[in-house]
């Protein structure tokens, strides 16, 4: 028989992993558009597309011109040299992130761990403690475990921004709705964790490589 096709590229020992908690042969494990065609996609983008156009988003201009100051003030205070990837822009562009998102600043060490271990399945520097380091599966591991902790966090989140008013992403998504009813809980942790990780990770790398 066809074995499903899994969107996330692994090893044969990751591949096996997913498969393992998807015995029902669901072919992804996070809800995102990145994963998904017409006319789901499509469902999901129109949710937040208008969100992200020029007008609506120069409304956050000053607010990120501020943070984008006080990152060039740190990075006079080093003595002599600074990682800029490692001390400014991946700071810089997380915390614009959690601006967009309307979460308190002070969990942006938080984004930052989940999305280093999101990203670093493969990186002895970013293992997690909960995964093996010798198992064949440790990156498949330790990304579906750091998926859940992302649910864990937005769950809550999810649930304060819940028929509240606000501009913020995480309040537009909590609000939204798909097909006539309240957008489910896969959907909301899929966007919310897809521009966490891809909205910060491109962005710092971009701006480090420009430097």
């Amino acid at each position: 028989d066809a074995l499903p096709i899994y969107p996330i590229l692994a090893t044969q020992a990751g591949d096996e992993f997913f498969r393992s908690m998807s015995p029902e042969g669901k072919v992804r494990n996070m809800d995102v558009v990145v994963y998904m065609d017409p006319p789901e996609h499509d469902k999901l983008r129109k949710i937040f597309n208008p969100w992200f156009r020029p007008g609506n988003v120069k409304r956050f201009e000053d607010q990120i011109r501020e943070l984008a100051k006080k990152e060039v003030a740190r990075m006079m205070d080093y003595d002599g040299e600074v990682d800029f990837m490692g001390d400014i822009a991946g700071w810089f562009t997380l915390r614009a992130i959690v601006t967009l998102f309307g979460a308190p600043m002070e969990d942006d060490h938080i984004f930052m761990a989940l999305s280093k271990a999101f990203f670093g399945g493969s990186d002895p520097e970013e293992k997690r403690d909960d995964v093996a380091e010798d198992d064949p599966a440790a990156a498949a591991q330790q990304w579906a475990a750091t998926v859940a902790d992302f649910n864990d966090y937005f769950n809550k989140k999810h649930a304060e921004r819940k028929g509240q008013q606000g501009e913020d992403l995480l309040t537009i998504i909590a609000n939204a709705e798909v097909d006539g009813e309240p957008i489910n809980e896969g959907y909301a942790n899929g966007q919310y964790i897809a521009m966490v990780t891809a909205g910060h990770d491109t962005t710092s790398a971009t701006a480090s490589g420009i430097i």
